[in-house]
């Protein structure tokens, strides 16, 4: 019996508590973003009901939905199935066309394969048809653009924490946007810069299935290990709901997750 089917219950009800956590948050300005999936279904559940929870009304994933962990096939279902606006990571594009230049490092490449043989057709063709770049307007937050990589390269260039002032500037001023949304570096930050007379954006809400934190875990968190391990995302709270309208409310969240020990499942 596949895994997909044993599960399929478990992720149908969990879609439908995100569905009616989204349609009570209906208008509340708020949206959730993620990243970095990388297959740990675990991680994304966890992610998910805690969104639930959170007062977002919509979900934007940041691409890498696949790779590295061992259900593809679920977290796919989840997205699709909750209609998440979803750009192609590098991972993706991996699996797609066996394309090893676009994954670094032996694991990355030994769950390319892995992915490539799991993932049924559905999956596989839901990621073919993903775009490498969303561009639009959401609840008051002015342009978005959002790109797994960088607006440059959006499935290889990395946008880092401490990108220069004068660098970020350089994607804003080539873009009608406000808000430049990346994923890939696995590390969550916020940075806002003066691009004349505005305030812009840049967020990477971390990774779901694969965080590598660009901050301490604090001692709650440092505590809790090795009992759980955690994911990143996060929360956005637009422009006309907020007092200050030159800028975004950002929440950077850490949620923990079990992992199922039975399983013996693993990250590469």
């Amino acid at each position: 019996m596949s895994v997909e089917r044993i599960m399929r219950e478990e992720l149908d009800t969990l879609v439908s508590k995100v569905q009616e956590g989204r349609q009570k948050n209906a208008k509340s300005g708020k949206i959730a973003l993620i990243s970095d999936v990388h297959s740990n279904y675990w991680a994304l559940k966890s992610v998910l009901e805690d969104i639930s929870q959170s007062g977002a009304e919509d979900i934007f994933c940041a691409g890498d939905v696949v790779g590295y962990g061992p259900r593809p096939n679920e977290c796919c279902y989840l997205l699709r199935a909750l209609q998440v606006p979803t750009v192609m990571g590098n991972h993706d594009y991996g699996v797609l066309n066996k394309d090893f230049d676009y994954i670094g490092g032996i694991g990355g490449k030994l769950a390319r394969d892995f992915t490539d043989c799991i993932i049924n057709e559905g999956n596989r063709e839901w990621l073919y048809w993903l775009p490498v770049e969303l561009e639009g307007s959401v609840h008051g937050n002015g342009g978005i653009y959002m790109v797994h990589g960088s607006p440059s390269d959006p499935l290889k260039e990395r946008v880092f924490p401490d990108i220069s002032n004068e660098d970020l500037n350089y994607y804003f001023d080539n873009l009608d946007i406000n808000v430049l949304i990346t994923g890939h570096t696995h590390h969550p930050f916020t940075k806002r810069v003066i691009n004349g007379k505005e305030v812009k954006t840049a967020i990477n809400p971390g990774s779901v299935g694969q965080p590598r934190p660009s901050r301490e875990l604090g001692e709650e968190l440092r505590m809790a290990l090795p009992t759980h391990r955690w994911a990143q995302f996060a929360i956005v709270r637009g422009r006309d709901v907020v007092a200050d309208e030159r800028e975004l409310e950002i929440t950077l969240r850490w949620v923990p997750y079990k992992q199922n020990q039975e399983s013996g499942e693993t990250m590469v």
